[in-house]
């Protein structure tokens, strides 16, 4: 099982030099906090994604859609998602292949944040 860690790099600065980020819209304050809170207030989820299987005849996973060849899951708790992710595979007998795991960025919570939409 390959694990692959993605995310835009330069915001992780963010985290580690500031306490409090204010997220300015036409030239005002429309919100402050902590840049773990902005986050999570922001409701923007971890995405975790991995090969589909390619029998057809696998049920998918609960909470799992199919994506260009991926099962791909937006998920609040990485670790439960990975733990019944597991579990499937090991019922299914379906290996887990090309995993990845995106946390959400501070430029994602920006965009949901203000309004703009996040691709």
């Amino acid at each position: 099982m390959a694990l692959q860690r993605t995310g835009y790099e330069p915001t992780r600065t963010v985290h580690k030099i500031a306490d409090t980020v204010h997220i300015l819209r036409a030239g005002r304050v429309v919100i402050s906090g902590a840049p773990d809170g902005l986050i999570e207030r922001s409701g923007v989820r971890t995405v975790i994604s991995c090969d589909r299987p390619s029998s057809s005849e696998v049920p998918l996973p609960e909470g799992a859609l199919s994506q260009e060849g991926r099962l791909v899951f937006e998920v609040d708790n990485v670790t439960a998602a990975l733990r019944s992710l597991h579990e499937w595979s090991a019922s299914s007998g379906c290996e887990i292949a090309n995993l990845t795991i995106k946390q959400p960025t501070l430029d994602e919570a920006y965009l949901r944040l203000i309004g703009e939409s996040v691709s």
